[in-house]
């Protein structure tokens, strides 16, 4: 009876996929390894962290050893049955395993041990090629994904002002009247917000302010750079 299967997903090359920025890969071999152990009571001496080599064997074009740990791969797994995966042709460095494969008081419970012997399953999937693609940086998703026009809120303001609609206030200088509107110019300045919130409550009707001493002309350009943070170009006179 073949005691479970280990079934391992092995990268030849030197890079893992943890290592790269993207992936894909080609030339994917399968295969597997049957491994049997006789004298399981014997190898119960091998102490923590020691381990017992299988002979070589090739699955994708690479030679291969299972690393059998009777006793536990590590400290932490000293009540386990370990088994690793290793590539044989890299000095035993590159390895893919189990350290707490089965429980060992479990497996000498369980059917898999005959006669003081069993049989452990390794199926492999071998990569044998990865193309390693370049990784997008997040500023050009952000431009692949989310173009993000620029503030049009001066223009959008100065929109406002021109139409007057919601206006709550108007000026009335030189026999001209302009509307606009007490929060906008408020939080533009501390002047404006002193002056229309000393004279009325929130919720009035519009209230004409007079202003004295102030050419129309002047007084348009003033409100209009209070809404738009710009002054149109002024024309030379000839």
């Amino acid at each position: 009876m073949v005691l479970y299967s280990l079934c391992i997903y092995a990268f030849p090359s030197k890079h893992c996929p943890a290592c790269l920025p993207a992936m894909s890969c080609s030339a994917i071999v399968t295969g597997y390894h049957l491994l049997k152990i006789d004298g399981y009571s014997l190898t119960k001496v091998t102490p923590t962290g020691t381990a017992i080599k299988s002979t070589p064997f090739t699955v994708g074009g690479y030679r291969w050893r299972i690393y059998y740990y009777p006793n536990g791969e590590f400290v932490g797994s000293a009540d386990y049955i370990s088994f690793s995966l290793s590539l044989d042709e890299m000095g035993g460095y590159s390895t893919w395993g189990f350290p707490k494969f089965i429980k060992t008081e479990d497996f000498e419970k369980s059917d898999y041990l005959r006669h003081d012997s069993f049989t452990v399953r390794c199926d492999m999937v071998v990569v044998r090629k990865i193309r390693a693609e370049k990784r997008k940086t997040r500023a050009h998703l952000a431009e692949t994904f989310v173009s993000v026009p620029p503030s049009d809120m001066n223009r959008q303001l100065g929109d406002l002002l021109e139409s007057g609609k919601g206006a709550d206030v108007v000026f009335e200088v030189a026999g001209e009247r302009f509307a606009a509107h007490r929060c906008v110019l408020a939080a533009r300045s501390p002047v404006f917000g002193a002056e229309l919130y000393g004279l009325m409550k929130e919720g009035d009707a519009a209230v004409v302010v007079r202003v004295e001493g102030v050419e129309a002309r002047v007084f348009k350009l003033l409100l209009r750079f209070v809404y738009t943070d710009s002054l149109p170009e002024i024309e030379e006179e000839r």
